[in-house]
Order: structure tokens, then sequence, then C-alpha cells
């Protein structure tokens, strides 16, 4: 006797069949069938029990097909619905090494700029050089973070990020000073030590990545 959806009797993960009429000649396959239809039509009572029935069709060509039904918890079933893409996402191939390695020879190169600009600062910001560093403040704000545009998106770049990220922190952080040695306030100096610390962060995990080898870059990026 069927019983009514949400009220199956049976424990989590139990299964039983019954015999339904056979499938049209020559199809062969498996389907899963009637997840949507439980879904949207969950029960009052479904949702006190927290379980979702799944129906399953195994089609035949000269044999009669079987229905059978799967009694599990919905926890478990959103929890499947979760984790499974996360999964195809963290399987992503790594490019060829021969790429990773282009991508982080052009970074190290864009880094030597990175380097160039933050001495100015520094020399500036000592300095108290306002009309310098306002200057530099509005070149990097024009182009905050690396010059590789869409390059950036390629995979082979995207273990070396961390660079792109230090460059705009670094934008950040000649805004502060700028504004700092202008108007020198308590409230502007914390916002440069805040910057200042941002920028150190991301900037030693710029450095930690263009020291590894390609695949150990890969790698450290994928693990994040």
């Amino acid at each position: 006797m069927e019983a009514r959806r949400g009220r199956d009797k049976c424990n989590a993960g139990s299964m039983r069949s019954t015999t339904a009429r056979p499938g049209s000649p020559g199809d062969a396959r498996t389907r899963l069938d009637g997840v949507k239809k439980d879904m949207a039509t969950l029960t009052a009572g479904d949702m006190r029990q927290g379980h979702v029935t799944i129906t399953l069709r195994n089609l035949g060509t000269n044999t009669p097909h079987t229905t059978s039904r799967i009694s599990m918890p919905l926890r478990y079933l959103l929890l499947t619905a979760v984790l499974v893409p996360l999964a195809v996402v963290s399987a992503e191939p790594m490019p060829p090494v021969q790429q990773l390695q282009v991508a982080r020879t052009q970074v190290q190169k864009w880094m030597k700029a990175h380097e160039q600009e933050r001495a100015s600062l520094v020399e500036a910001y000592a300095k108290k050089d306002v009309a310098k560093l306002e200057r530099l403040a509005m070149q990097m704000e024009r182009q905050p973070g690396l010059p590789g545009g869409e390059a950036l998106m390629r995979d082979e770049f995207a273990p070396f990020l961390k660079c792109d990220t230090a460059q705009r922190d670094l934008s950040l952080l000649a805004s502060a000073m700028a504004q700092h040695a202008a108007r020198g306030t308590p409230g502007l100096q914390k916002m440069v030590a805040a910057e200042q610390a941002d920028y150190e962060r991301t900037s030693a995990l710029c450095k930690g990545r263009l020291s590894m080898t390609p695949t150990a870059a890969w790698d450290a990026y994928q693990a994040e």
C-alpha cells in the first residue's frame, strides 16, 4: 500500500521496490525522477520529520522496470547539494607548468615597478612632501592593480593574484599617507597605520608566492 508523502515508516536510507510497466523498447537508461516534485510539494509534516523521498526508475528493454523510493533526512540532501559543487571546484586542473612559469616571470617584472613606487612613496612620506604624495596617490588610483588587464583573468595568473592585491593595497596606503601629510590628525595617522599593516601582509603573501616553484604556487592557491 502506497504511503503518503512524508509519512513513509521506513528508516533513513531504506529502499523498497514495486513492479511497474516496462519501458519502451531500446530504452536502457537509469534516470532520477521525482526530486523536483517532492521538493516543491513538501508538506508541513515533511518539514517536521525532516525527510524527503526520491524516486528512482530503472528502465529495461524487455523486463518490467522497478520504481524505488529512498527516504533520507532532508538535511543530508541539502548538505550534498552544497558539497558536490565544492568538490568540483576544488578539482580545478592545473595549467601547464610552462604557462605558470611565464606568468610568474611577468608578475615579477611588474613587481619591480611596484617596488620603485613603494620606495618613492616611503621617501615622500618621510619628507612630508604633500605634492609628491598626492601625485603618486593619483597615479596609483588611475591604475590601482597590476597593469596586466584581462591577462590576469587567465588561469596561469591565479596563483599570483596576491601581488595584484598588494598593488591595490599600496594605492590605498598612498592615499592615506597623502591625506595624513596634508592634515596630520590622529585619525588619519591611525588610518595610515591600518593601511600599512594591510599592505605589509599582502606584500609578504605576494613575495612568498613568487618564491615558490610554479607547481607549489598552484598548490598553495588551490589550498586557499
